[in-house]
């Protein structure tokens, strides 16, 4: 027992068992042991679709992770929702947070495609009760902070991100989502750590252009697949910085033609101002 370690404590006995053979002979062999672990598989008796359905028609035949697994492969919305709302009403089941959290989220992820407000309000509404289930939970924690983000509640957001990396259940690493913060801060150098350089990343080329590494952000920049409005907006205020005019008008003429609205940006940003006065500028945001 004075020994620090398991390897230390074996080579102790076998200098005892030199000295005295009774060891070996006598008090050793009962207590040998062998460890054996043997991990199954519960071969699938349903496919997905069956699966689904059966968890609908016939709930109380599964146990929680089988119902909550059916509705994590469900495409369908609504149905997703009615597995979650038959976890939460039934008196087995809604003593589990999990359940909440996902309709938390689903509500969430309502919202941001085009929801109402009742969505958000929904949202908050199950993520509070998943809270009160299992309190200091970095998951539930880290999608209250995607809600209070998107309520434009921005300092409960920031304590929320911050409270799911240091939770005692379920910790997330929120570096990223802090890195952003530290962009609102204007502290950049201290947004580029955190977000580790993330490549092929909107926020990471933001980060890099307001460090003015414009090399590093035009690499981020082009390897991003699916280019949207913004990302080609950001493009455009890249190449303004880096004098290239035809790459300004070729990104702001994308950027337009996936959302109208950056006429009216572009218009009002300083970022172009070299621009302004040129045909090819005037006829792009008219």
């Amino acid at each position: 027992k004075s020994q620090s370690s398991n390897e230390m404590r074996e080579q102790k006995i076998r200098e005892m068992t030199d000295i005295y053979p009774e060891i070996s002979d006598v008090i050793l062999p009962p207590l040998r042991r062998a460890e054996m672990s043997l991990v199954c598989k519960k071969h699938d008796t349903y496919s997905d679709a069956e699966l689904i359905s059966r968890v609908k028609s016939t709930p109380k035949d599964f146990s929680i992770n089988e119902r909550l697994y059916a509705a994590s492969i469900s495409q369908d919305l609504a149905e997703k929702e009615a597995i979650y709302k038959a976890l939460i009403n039934d008196a087995n089941t809604q003593g589990d947070w999990r359940a909440y959290n996902d309709l938390g989220a689903l509500k969430l992820n309502a919202y941001y495609n085009g929801g109402t407000e009742q969505d958000l309000s929904d949202a908050i509404n199950y993520l509070n009760k998943a809270t009160a289930i299992s309190p200091n939970n970095g998951i539930i924690l880290n999608n209250l902070a995607i809600a209070e983000f998107l309520q434009g509640n921005l300092t409960e957001a920031r304590n929320n991100f911050q409270a799911s990396q240091e939770a005692s259940v379920e910790a997330i690493n929120q570096d990223y989502a802090l890195g952003m913060f530290a962009i609102k801060d204007g502290d950049y150098n201290k947004a580029a750590q955190l977000m580790n350089n993330k490549s092929c990343d909107y926020n990471t080329a933001l980060v890099q252009i307001l460090n003015k590494d414009y090399t590093a952000a035009q690499a981020t920049l082009n390897c991003i697949e699916k280019v949207d409005a913004k990302t080609a907006y950001l493009k455009a205020v890249l190449a303004a910085r880096m004098k290239d005019e035809n790459g300004v008008y070729a990104n702001l003429a994308t950027a337009i033609e996936k959302d109208a609205s950056y006429k009216k940006t572009a218009k009002r940003d300083a970022e172009f101002k070299r621009y302004r006065h040129s045909d090819a500028f005037k006829n792009l945001v008219k």
